[in-house]
């Protein structure tokens, strides 16, 4: 087995070996037999490979699934794209070090607390994130704005506050953004106005204050738009979505 194999074969059993028993009855493919010295993580429960045999992929959604994910060795696997750990019962804070190819991030409906950290801002390849109904607080990090490649960003039902930053407008590939049921509160940036591929926007249930922007108006792909139970005032533009 290659040795880029058997680093991530082993972060991957590290990882199991804190989890409660019930979790690593799941996962009993993971596991390597020193006899088979093809054994690679490519053939274990819920993990993909490249053609070089490296690690791109962890879908670990819906399995109730107990530990922490600030245990978990990213470093380990260079070239990991996708990971989805919904629906699963993580605690703990969010990892601070991330990859810098991960496309696709999805940490919704866990136990996760404490702040989204401004390495966040590092991974400029990412496409998707959604860290939905978690515990998160704090304010949601500037440095987001860097995810130019970004097209989906949920971050409702959590406990963040503060204003939504006005880097959001950097986004410009940006079709959902869900913020909704948090504590946000201030004006909605102008810049909002920038996101011309935005066809979601969903910013109900905040403390929002000040005028609708009638930047609003330069989103012409909007269909989907929920403001309710802020303290937003003014018109939408009927050219909206138009």
């Amino acid at each position: 087995m290659a040795s880029a194999s058997i680093q991530e074969s082993n972060a991957l059993l590290n990882w199991k070996a804190k989890f409660a028993n019930q979790t690593q009855s799941l996962l009993s493919s993971w596991i390597l037999f020193s006899h088979n010295a093809s054994t690679n993580p490519c053939t274990w429960f819920v993990i993909s490979c490249n053609s070089a045999g490296s690690v791109i992929k962890m879908n670990i959604n819906s399995f109730g699934f107990n530990g922490m994910l600030h245990e978990f060795s990213f470093s380990s696997f260079p070239n990991l794209k996708y990971v989805d750990l919904a629906m699963n019962s993580l605690f703990n804070s969010l990892p601070s070090a991330f990859l810098s190819k991960l496309i696709y991030f999805d940490l919704s409906t866990n136990q996760f607390s404490g702040k989204i950290s401004p390495e966040i801002g590092l991974l400029l390849n990412l496409q998707v994130l959604h860290l939905v109904e978690n515990q998160l607080n704090g304010s949601i990090p500037q440095e987001i704005g860097c995810l130019r490649s970004l097209k989906e960003l949920a971050l409702h039902s959590n406990h963040l506050h503060g204003s939504i930053p006005t880097s959001i407008g950097n986004l410009i590939n940006l079709e959902f953004i869900y913020l909704s049921n948090n504590k946000l509160s201030g004006p909605i940036p102008p810049k909002i106005g920038n996101l011309k591929s935005l066809v979601n926007l969903s910013f109900s249930l905040n403390n929002l204050s000040g005028s609708i922007p009638s930047s609003f108006g330069g989103s012409r792909n909007l269909t989907f738009l929920l403001l309710y139970e802020n303290q937003l005032s003014g018109l939408i533009l009927e050219e909206l979505g138009s």
